[in-house]
This record gives structure tokens, C-alpha cells and sequence, in this order.
């Protein structure tokens, strides 16, 4: 049987699976930052010395520091007292990260002159991606391997991601670099058990897309496509299937160009694969549904987006960490962020993410946001915080498995939209709820331990709940 675990591990991003020996290497140091502040309604701790969380290897200085309580006029606001040595590694024991990618030059006579030193080529595509006759180039770079497997035998964990990367000619010799991205290739280590993932890219008119491939027995594809238009690179496709050997499972394809996403799914419970293994591929699907999609990302947002982000960040410098009003975890209680938090939600604000509390048994909602380094705890709850969400200014989170919440970014307005204990009885001792939300409505997808998993289909507001199928379906 394929079990619930490995269901669960796949809807919540199936990058994950396929981290590989990249999570060996990954960690996150404890060190923060500064900028006191008190708001209505929030706590504010003061964190001050100290100017980022995650440290390279090779820094030779550390600066101390300790959170103690400290009266303010404006009740609970903390700040930095004392100092004291904190250890090179996080709490949970995982040694520090350095994350290299450089910069690369603005401009060149050839392609190989945006190659940095001490990195090769690894893929390339030729194309006129802005019309103006003269020969483009997307390509992707990598560091050389044997300085990759240098740098892991000498034990200095930094991590070199794959740069993809455009440059625009000019007619006059020279080229121009458009943009580049680290966050977008998969590196050699991210193919779980297959290997390495990459597939070489593909391009065709101002288009060119990116293909990856892996896994082991239970294998997933990533197919993206992005187009350049009105001097903008923007995402324009994208297709990720995810099944057993050649037995596709899952199939999720977006279409910008249509504004149409098309979701396929059926079980992936072995008894069930076997009764459709030579059937005609869409004669067996379980459900098959529909979603109208929001605006296109960029190039830029899928990056920021991307599952990948995470393992792509040297500095989580915190500058001040805020609590929303009612929720007490004591300051030395708060967990900082770091690539260890799968169920997070990315985009160019700032990350989203759970962790729980192991003396108070509380599970805690993060956002962390770019822009100034400050790192909100949302809302405070007695059971675990599943996937979160944030969309047209609201966050959503799943709870206890069986519930949808709705709330603001400041933690006001707390809802239920839904509630699937509510709907039905169901003595299943495993209950997970996932979601998607998209054209203002969210698809809920129920899954019951061995029984048949119900998918519902509602308004974003919880108004027009209706269920819309199963997997397996069993009224076929």
C-alpha cells in the first residue's frame, strides 16, 4: 500500500521529496538584529547586537546575544540585556549554511563572459526573445563539480545553487544580461534517489521552458515555461505530474495563455493502480476538474515563490519580532526561520510558517517579511498548523487536519470557512486537509486514511460549499 505519509508528502510541495543529500548540508544559526518598536495591539522584543540569524563557516567573529524581559511602558515589549555565546549551530544541532552565487557581470562580447569564475556552462538555448532580430541567449550555469565535492569532503557546508540566467545582444558585439535566478534550477543533489534532475531547456519564439525529472519508485516532473513580453519575463505554463514508475497519479497543468488550470487526479493505492494499469490514460481518472487562474507571476515572483527559496538564503536577519495581542510564547520560545520549515507559504513579501512549542504543547504562525526583517507570530493554537496560504490580503491555515481558517495579517478577524467535522462523522483516526486557492475559490481535498478522499469546491468567502468528487471514485 502506498500510504497517507507519502500522500501527505507529496501535496504539500513535492520538492520536498526530492531534497536528497542537499538536506545534510542545510542549517541556521540563532543571531538577530535590531529596531525597538511597540504597536497597538502587538508585543514587540527588541533584539539588538547582532545583525543576522544564519552565519557562514568561515566567519571569524560572532556577535553575542541574550532575550530578557524588560518593563516598558507599553506592556510586553522585550529587548537585549546581557550577551552570551550562542552555539555555532541551530537547536536542532544542524551545522551553519553558506549559500554562493554570484553576481553576475551587466555585460560581455560572448556568452562565456557572464560564466563566473570557477563555474561552467552547463545548458543553453538560442533564441530572439525580445524581436529585435539579434541573437539572445538563456542558459544556466553551474560551479564546477569537483569544487563542489571538494567543498563537501572539507566539511564548510556551502551550497552552489544553478543559475539560470538571459543575455540580450545588441547587434554591436555586444551582449546585455537580462536577468538571472538561482531559485528556479534544481540542483544536482535535488533529484532524490534518481539523481540528478536536470533536463536540458527547451525554447521556441520569445518562450523558453525549464524541465526537471526524479524521484525513485514514486517519480514527479516539473515542466515551466515563461515567455518575454513588454520587456517583462513572465510565466505563461507549467505542468507537474507526479505518479508511480510511468503511472501518472497526479496532473497539474496551468495556463496562463487560457487562464485555465486543469487538475487530474486518481488513487495511489496500489490495489487500485493495478485495475488501471492498460486503460486508456483519460478513460481512469478519479476527478478531473477545472480553475479559473489569477494574474501571471513573473519570472522574478516564481522565483520568490519558488519551494526551492529556502535553500537558497544565507541571511534570516531578524530586526524585531512582533506578537499579535493574546498570544504569550515567551521570547527564548520562538523558533527563527530557516529552511527546516516545509509547510511554508513563499512570495515576495516574505515567508509564512508554523513550529510548535514542545513545553507549552502550543503551535505557533510566523511571517517573516523581507522588507525590514521583522517576524510576526500571527496566531497561537492547541494542535499542529498544517499548509498555509496568503491571498488578496488574507492568511489562510489548516488546523486539526479537518478545518480552514481565515484571518488578517495582524491576526484580527479570525474565522472558520470550513469545517469538515461539521459536514460529517467520520471515525477515521487519520485526517489531513489540503487546499488550493484561485479565481477567488478554493478547492479542499480530504484525505481519510484508506477511504475514498472527498474533494470540495467553495466561494473564498465559504459561501457555495459543494462537494465536486473522490479518489478513488468509487461510483464509476
Amino acid at each position: 500500500m502506498h500510504d497517507d505519509g507519502d500522500m501527505k508528502k507529496r501535496k504539500t510541495g513535492m520538492g520536498i521529496i526530492c531534497a536528497g543529500t542537499l538536506l545534510t548540508v542545510l542549517a541556521g544559526c540563532q543571531k538577530n538584529g535590531i529596531l525597538p518598536e511597540s504597536k497597538d495591539g502587538q508585543e514587540s522584543i527588541d533584539i539588538r547586537e547582532s545583525t543576522d540569524v544564519w552565519e557562514s563557516m568561515s566567519s571569524q567573529e560572532s556577535t553575542d546575544v541574550q532575550i530578557s524581559n524588560h518593563t516598558h511602558e507599553s506592556p510586553g515589549v522585550w529587548e537585549s540585556t546581557d550577551s552570551q555565546s550562542p552555539d555555532q549551530n541551530d537547536s536542532d544541532g544542524r551545522a551553519a549554511l553558506e549559500v554562493i552565487v554570484p553576481k553576475l557581470p551587466k555585460e560581455g562580447f560572448k556568452l562565456e563572459d557572464f560564466v563566473a569564475e570557477g563555474w561552467v556552462l552547463l545548458d543553453r538555448v538560442e533564441l530572439d526573445f525580445n524581436g529585435d532580430g539579434f541573437s539572445d541567449y538563456v542558459a544556466v550555469q553551474q560551479v564546477e563539480k569537483d569544487r563542489e565535492i571538494e567543498e563537501q569532503n572539507q566539511g564548510t557546508h556551502r551550497i552552489f545553487p544553478r543559475i539560470l540566467f538571459a543575455v540580450a545582444g545588441d547587434g554591436e558585439g555586444k551582449y546585455h544580461l537580462d536577468f538571472q535566478d538561482e531559485n528556479l534550477i534544481r540542483c544536482w543533489s535535488e533529484g532524490g534517489v534518481f539523481g540528478d534532475p536536470y533536463l536540458p531547456l527547451t525554447a521556441e519564439g520569445s518562450s523558453f521552458s525549464t524541465h526537471a525529472f526524479g524521484g525513485s519508485g514514486w517519480k514527479w516532473s516539473e515542466d515551466y515555461t515563461y515567455t518575454y513580453s513588454e520587456g517583462t519575463w513572465i510565466q505563461t505554463l507549467s505542468v507537474d505530474s507526479y505518479g508511480y514508475g510511468e503511472y501518472i497519479t497526479s496532473y497539474r497543468e496551468d495556463n496562463w495563455e487560457t487562464g485555465v488550470g486543469v487538475r487530474k487526479e486518481r488513487s495511489s493505492e496500489f490495489d487500485d493502480m493495478e485495475k488501471n494499469w492498460e486503460k486508456e490514460e483519460e478513460a481512469d481518472w478519479d476527478i478531473v476538474y477545472e480553475i479559473s487562474l489569477d494574474k501571471p507571476l513573473t519570472l522574478a515572483q516564481s522565483g520568490k515563490r519558488s519551494h526551492l527559496l529556502t535553500y537558497r538564503i544565507n541571511d534570516w536577519g531578524v530586526s524585531r519580532v512582533e506578537r499579535m495581542e493574546g498570544i504569550e510564547i515567551p521570547p527564548d520560545k520562538i523558533r527563527y526561520p530557516g529552511y527546516y520549515f516545509l509547510m511554508e507559504y513563499r512570495d515576495e513579501d516574505g515567508i509564512f510558517y508554523s513550529f510548535p512549542e514542545a513545553e507549552s504543547g502550543k503551535n505557533y504562525l510566523a511571517f517573516y517579511r523581507w522588507e525590514d526583517n521583522v517576524l510576526s507570530i500571527l496566531a497561537e493554537e492547541e494542535r499542529e498548523i498544517g499548509q498555509v496560504e496568503y491571498y488578496q490580503g488574507k492568511v489562510y491555515y489548516a488546523l486539526e487536519g479537518t478545518k480552514l481558517y481565515r484571518m488578517n495579517l495582524d491576526g484580527t478577524e479570525k474565522e472558520i470557512l470550513f469545517d469538515y467535522d461539521a459536514l460529517e462523522k467520520n471515525t477515521q483516526e487519520y485526517k489531513a486537509l489540503y487546499y488550493e486557492i484561485s479565481g477567488s475559490e478554493i478547492i479542499i481535498q480530504m484525505y481519510l486514511g484508506h477511504c475514498p478522499h472527498p474533494y470540495f469546491r467553495m466561494n473564498i468567502d465559504g459561501s457555495g460549499l459543494h462537494e465536486i468528487g473522490q479518489v478513488p471514485n468509487t461510483s464509476a
